[in-house]
């Protein structure tokens, strides 16, 4: 998604934003590393909207992330984190870059229609999801299409 600045945006941005602003979490999810610690957590309940309605999530435990691409030496990848109406859990993952010089900066990879971003993760190289420890992943609660990968717990 393109950057909406002072000076004007572009109509595709605006559009982009609105779409966004329709399915979007209202508070932070607190995404972690599972107690099984090859999987991941929603630590907190979030309230969330989807298509405008707004719909509420427990707290979840061990998510799986096994179904993933894994990165090798000098990769890495980003991995959007979505729920649906149901509250399910589920992944978008971003390209597989490399990290060599000059390496292409991580973006979130597109967001699936009808589905809330909750947030992010990024991949480090040599991770094989489901395998290695969630604790080398790089989470950021919030949708970055709407610049609230910020959010405060």
């Amino acid at each position: 998604m393109g950057k909406i600045s002072g000076l004007g945006a572009l109509q595709g941005d605006i559009v982009a934003l609105l779409k966004a602003l329709r399915n979007r979490c209202f508070s932070n999810p607190g995404l972690a590393v599972g107690t099984t610690t090859t999987r991941i957590q929603v630590t907190n309940a979030i309230q969330f909207a989807i298509d405008g309605v707004s719909y509420n999530k427990a707290a979840e435990d061990n998510i799986t992330i096994a179904a993933l691409t894994a990165t090798a030496a000098a990769q890495n990848s980003r991995v959007r984190v979505e729920v649906n109406t149901a509250g399910t859990v589920s992944f978008v993952q971003g390209p597989i870059l490399s990290t060599a010089a000059p390496a292409t900066p991580l973006e979130a990879p597109a967001r699936t229609a009808s589905r809330c971003t909750i947030g992010y993760f990024d991949m480090p190289a040599s991770f094989t999801p489901g395998t290695s420890l969630a604790s080398l992943l790089t989470f950021v609660n919030g949708d970055p299409d709407l610049n609230t990968d910020k959010l405060e717990a």
